[in-house]
């Protein structure tokens, strides 16, 4: 077996029809059938021996004719072998399910086999990782689109473990090769969905309906809270601990017992966002404390102004 690229040669010995060493110049000539063509040198050593060195330019199985006036000479012809030098893209390939499906932000890993073009265990070298992000959730950058992804092989039993992370949600078709040239198994599907809601990336939005922060005494307004993970992938699943409660601004300073001032509450709307609603009891400032898991979302604590209904003019 041989090797791509590399320059390999024989020895044609000619040999008179008494068994005694021919004499030089007598025209051999040498050609090779297989993948892809090899333009062969034949050198005259002049004592009887003829040096022939070719180049395989791909892998594969090469059928080389060796011929003296037309008539092959014996041996001829000959197969060769030639395989990568390594391990093969042909060879080797992915140890992955149908479909992997991963958290945002986490490690995850697949298997692959590498092997030399005889089907031998070769060493481990390094894989190229590019992802197509097909799908991307409404709150999440693209940046992930058709990128190349940092890829770790790692010895295991079956041969190597590639482990990597991706940490925009979306459905991805992963693509792996070898020095350019893709694995079997290549490429795979991968679902990446969100993280756990995270207080620091999650917003107020739609505030009031209208984006103002003026309530009317007496009347319910609602407002909705959309929960991203730490990635910005907006969160498609409810659950989360989420805790509203709103108090006069004045009220927060004293510690005197006071009329509550407010109601809050919230509803899970279970698609990752929560409506909150909340109805002032009096005229003023108030503050409105929205808590994930305990911690404040972005934009919390919120300012709002309760003020009377206008009266209406007697008819």
């Amino acid at each position: 077996m041989q090797r791509p690229l590399m320059r390999q040669a024989f020895t044609i010995v000619a040999h008179r029809s008494d068994g005694y060493l021919a004499g030089e110049g007598e025209p051999f000539r040498v050609s090779f059938r297989g993948p892809a063509a090899s333009h062969p040198s034949l050198g005259d050593n002049r004592d009887g021996t003829y040096t022939c060195e070719w180049i395989a330019p791909v892998s594969g199985d090469y059928l080389v004719s060796v011929t003296l006036r037309s008539v092959p000479i014996w041996g001829s012809p000959f197969s060769v072998r030639v395989i990568e030098n390594g391990a093969s893209p042909t060879s080797s390939r992915l140890v992955t399910p149908g479909c992997m499906t991963l958290v945002a932000g986490e490690l995850a890993c697949f298997g692959v086999e590498l092997c030399d073009g005889a089907g031998r265990v070769a060493a481990l070298e390094p894989l190229e990782l590019r992802t197509a992000l097909r799908h991307t959730s409404a709150h999440a950058s693209k940046d992930g689109e058709g990128s190349r992804v940092p890829l770790e092989l790692t010895p295991s039993e079956e041969g190597g473990m590639a482990t990597f992370c991706l940490t925009v949600a979306g459905s991805y078709t992963m693509h792996v090769n070898l020095r350019r040239k893709p694995l079997p198994g290549s490429p795979f599907k991968a679902e990446v969905i969100p993280d756990t809601a995270c207080a620091a990336a999650s917003c107020i939005e739609d505030v009031l309906g209208v984006g103002s922060r003026r309530l009317v005494v007496g009347e319910q307004s609602a407002f909705v809270l959309q929960t991203l993970d730490r990635h910005g992938n907006a969160c498609v699943a409810g659950g989360a601990h989420v805790r509203a409660s709103c108090s006069a601004a004045a009220s927060r300073s004293s510690s005197t017992a006071t009329p509550a001032p407010a109601r809050c509450s919230v509803v899970d709307r279970r698609d990752g966002s929560y409506l909150v609603r909340v109805a002032c009891f009096q005229s003023g400032a108030h503050v409105l404390e929205l808590l994930l898991d305990g911690d404040h979302v972005r934009g919390s604590p919120l300012p709002l102004t309760a003020s009377a209904a206008p009266l209406c003019p007697e008819m």
